[in-house]
């Protein structure tokens, strides 16, 4: 069997739950060294936490692109002529929600996101939004600007699929609402500790939306906080 090297490049430990075993924070595991490749291949959490990025597949010489990755972990070399069928290039979805759709109408590769119920796109966006020194009942920034009114413009549907906040100090419950234009979309909280992370985000945005993140006025003020957030542009006919 080919090597397959799961890459953590996270500051958290992710768990590949049908194999029982975990991927230590900024970390890699040689998965071929401990499992038969038919549980590699069965395995339903990895294909999932690549698909999302949350974990990079190294063959042993490189890191591999998301579309290769899942090649590599699920039909090895001598299914690679059977790959090329898992692969359908149409303007509409194809009838199958598992194989790789290829758009040539704006020419992004979507994978149909069960969890999600989405056609979302591999390639993900990634949005900073931050704050120095204190911040308590403010907006953070969006790259220099702090202002109320600031905000990323998001020119297509789109869905959230990872959030990832950090501060540096204060508030261990600290909450936080992500907003459209001053319109409150979800929100998400602190539990304990100066981080949050959820790959399995699942927040729609619609065309025109101004994303904007908010810190609440709750509690305690925190230091240093950013908050990174991937998003896939999500495909709705």
């Amino acid at each position: 069997m080919s090597t397959i090297i799961a890459k953590n490049d996270s500051t958290s430990e992710i768990f590949i739950d049908d194999l029982g075993i975990g991927i230590p924070a900024l970390d890699e595991i040689n998965l071929t060294l401990l499992f038969e490749k038919e549980d590699i291949t069965e395995s339903e959490d990895l294909d999932s936490l690549v698909s999302s990025q949350s974990l990079i597949i190294n063959d042993g010489i490189e890191d591999l692109s998301i579309t290769n990755a899942l090649k590599h972990i699920n039909y090895q070399t001598e299914y690679e002529d059977e790959f090329d069928d898992t692969v359908y290039r149409g303007t509409t979805p194809p009838d199958s929600t598992s194989i790789l759709w290829i758009n040539p109408e704006d020419n992004y590769a979507y994978q149909y996101d069960t969890y999600r119920g989405h056609w979302l796109t591999t390639a993900k966006a990634t949005y900073v939004f931050s704050k120095d020194g204190f911040a308590d009942g403010v907006y953070l920034r969006v790259g220099d600007v702090a202002n109320s009114d600031a905000g990323y413009y998001i020119s297509k549907p789109a869905t959230i699929v990872l959030l990832y906040c950090i501060s540096t100090g204060g508030d261990t419950t600290k909450s936080f609402t992500i907003e459209n234009n001053h319109s409150v979309l979800s929100t998400f909280q602190y539990n304990g500790s100066l981080q949050y992370l959820n790959n399995l985000a699942h927040i729609d945005l619609d065309t025109a939306t101004i994303l904007q993140v908010k810190v609440s006025s709750d509690g305690d003020k925190v230091e240093n906080t950013v908050l990174q957030m991937e998003i896939a542009w999500r495909y709705t006919g």
